[in-house]
């Protein structure tokens, strides 16, 4: 049975630098669609109880280190890399589709936020063919991308914020229909590239204190917490397959971003 574990094996991706993953996975998506998946703390926990999310995270391309304890269980299957923090490949992406002038949908969010993301300076010279929130039904939304696909051709970036797992759900729908491009899930980085939310200091992102302080600015989400104690379960599970790699003399499948 596929586990978490041999899969992030097979698809992890990390970099030395959000630009230079950013390069390389858009230059990648030109050829054939590639889809990121932002792995964190609960994703991870997430694919470790529950088989129908593993099945889905399991269709994405590629695994990259949203937060510092993939960064760490990264570490421990001998895959060393830095965090790529998803609102930072995201908005790079988009500069990357306006500075050469690609074919971009923005989905997701709330009324106006995608729009207000379309029009930032820096994403403003992008073709924006599809500009949807993230309040519609998911049906609607991909009649949208399908007939703008069937339409108008291939897209060359898709971002896609609507929280997790729904937007993975979406994208796992959308990927085999696309014939080129990047897709990306972002969560709610689109309201913080519009001003509407603060993200945390760079100082807590690296020490893995963003879940921190996104309970002190939204004490309702403080729940969520007790979800981490199954880390030590996920990390344990890290190193018992990196012993066994080890032991069988195998190397994890991706060390390294490739160029």
């Amino acid at each position: 049975m596929t586990t978490w574990t041999s899969l992030f094996c097979l698809k992890f991706r990390g970099g030395a630098s959000v630009a230079a993953f950013g390069d390389a996975v858009a230059e990648e998506g030109r050829a054939s669609p590639l889809w990121l998946l932002a792995v964190n703390a609960e994703k991870l926990i997430a694919m470790r109880e529950n088989r129908s999310l593993l099945e889905a995270f399991a269709q994405a391309d590629v695994w990259y280190p949203d937060g510092m304890f993939a960064v760490l269980v990264a570490r421990v299957m001998r895959m060393p890399t830095t965090r790529l923090p998803g609102v930072e490949v995201g908005a790079h992406l988009l500069s990357w589709a306006a500075k050469h002038s690609r074919r971009v949908m923005v989905i997701g969010g709330a009324p106006g936020v995608s729009r207000q993301v379309s029009t930032i300076a820096e994403f403003a010279n992008a073709d924006h063919c599809v500009v949807r929130d993230g309040f519609q039904a998911p049906s609607e939304l991909l009649k949208d991308a399908f007939e703008e696909v069937e339409r108008n051709g291939d897209v060359d970036l898709i971002a896609v914020a609507m929280g997790s797992p729904r937007q993975e759900l979406f994208l796992a729908q959308l990927r085999d229909s696309a014939r080129r491009g990047v897709l990306i899930g972002l969560g709610g980085s689109f309201d913080v590239y519009v001003g509407m939310k603060p993200r945390a200091p760079a100082w807590m992102g690296d020490a893995g204190l963003e879940w921190l302080f996104q309970v002190l600015k939204q004490p309702a989400r403080y729940r969520r917490v007790f979800r981490f104690a199954r880390l030590p379960l996920v990390l344990w599970d890290a190193i018992r397959h990196s012993i066994q790699l080890k032991d069988a003399g195998v190397e994890p499948s991706r060390s390294e971003s490739r160029p």
